[in-house]
């Protein structure tokens, strides 16, 4: 006699997560932001690349956190570049702290050459504040899955983290749901 086929409940995804004082803790949820790029016109939307509802354009995003005057967040940038180009289904976006214009042209022209081709975008002080609280160590790298799930974030950048993010954008791009904990 074969057994009847199991019926495997879906987990809800919970709601988007607010940030505790070291920001988000991994397993939780983004919320939407909407932040204009610096080069070019326009806006850059979380939920149009990745959701709660899986019903973005990509299977994984990778947020980077940066600001001109840091170095390793410009380190950074021709590994973030390789990310790009071997990883298609995963959104890259750069979130400047920068408070001035003049710096964020500055970040921009970093990564232009390190051909990454990313949006850099103005992080303002509402999205800061979301998802890294009252913490401003930056380089910050958030691997967010298909529907928004904070799966692994990195703080700085260099010789342990380096050779990680192939590793944690396989990671996210390979687990699109959320994953209950």
């Amino acid at each position: 006699m074969v057994a009847p086929p199991v019926e495997v409940a879906s987990v809800p995804i919970p709601a988007p997560a607010k940030a505790g004082p070291d920001g988000l803790t991994n397993g939780d949820i983004l919320a939407d932001f909407t932040l204009p790029r610096v080069k070019g016109e326009g806006t850059w939307r979380l939920y149009d690349y990745v959701s709660p509802t899986g019903t973005g354009t990509h299977q994984a995003a990778l947020i980077a956190f940066t600001a001109s005057w840091c170095g390793p967040c410009r380190a950074s940038l021709p590994t973030l570049a390789e990310l790009e180009n071997e990883h298609p289904d995963l959104a890259i976006v750069v979130l400047s702290i920068d408070d001035k214009e003049t710096e964020r042209l500055i970040e921009q022209k970093a990564m232009d050459d390190a051909g990454l081709k990313a949006p850099l975008l103005v992080a303002d002080q509402t999205t800061q504040q979301a998802i890294l609280g009252d913490s401003r160590n930056i380089p910050r790298f958030l691997f967010v899955n298909k529907v928004g799930e904070l799966l692994v974030q990195d703080r700085g950048f260099g010789e342990k983290v380096r050779p990680m993010m192939p590793k944690q954008a396989n990671y996210a791009l390979s687990h699109p749901d959320y994953i209950a904990r």
